[in-house]
């Protein structure tokens, strides 16, 4: 495979690879989708007023991020019916179990695309502490 220039990289950087996070910031909690139970509203508001969790998602997430508590809320009823039935059903494993096994890895996958887990915001380069990367941690540990 030839080698590309280096100039030519940073050109091609911003049509294939993904750039780095960056911060956005939101002058208003959005709306919280209708018919959520008490506690999944309870953790929308929660999400919205911590700005270190909200800090990389921009307002074309929100429909997402709306999606990600529509997911959630569906999870918990499904575990709360599961907890009601048991997980044997008529002899048979209960038909949820591998619904709810379906939905947490959507709602895991969701929560990757909007950098709010660990491996996330590792690969983007981000970090809780508002560092940027590794590189920029080392550098203010060794100045």
């Amino acid at each position: 495979m030839p080698r590309i220039p280096a100039a030519d990289r940073e050109a091609l950087a911003g049509h294939y690879i993904p750039k780095k996070a960056t911060p956005y910031g939101f002058a208003e909690r959005p709306q919280p989708p209708v018919g959520l139970r008490d506690e999944v509203r309870q953790g929308w508001h929660s999400f919205w007023d911590d700005p270190e969790l909200t800090r990389y998602i921009a307002e074309t997430d929100v429909p997402l991020v709306k999606r990600l508590f529509v997911l959630r809320d569906e999870l918990a009823r499904m575990h709360r019916t599961l907890k009601a039935d048991g997980p044997m059903l008529d002899g048979r494993a209960h038909p949820l179990i591998p619904k709810i096994a379906t939905a947490e890895g959507v709602v895991g996958r969701t929560e990757d695309r909007l950098l709010l887990s660990p491996v996330s915001r590792a690969r983007a380069g981000v970090s809780y502490d508002g560092k940027r990367d590794r590189g920029e941690r080392l550098k203010g540990l060794l100045s």
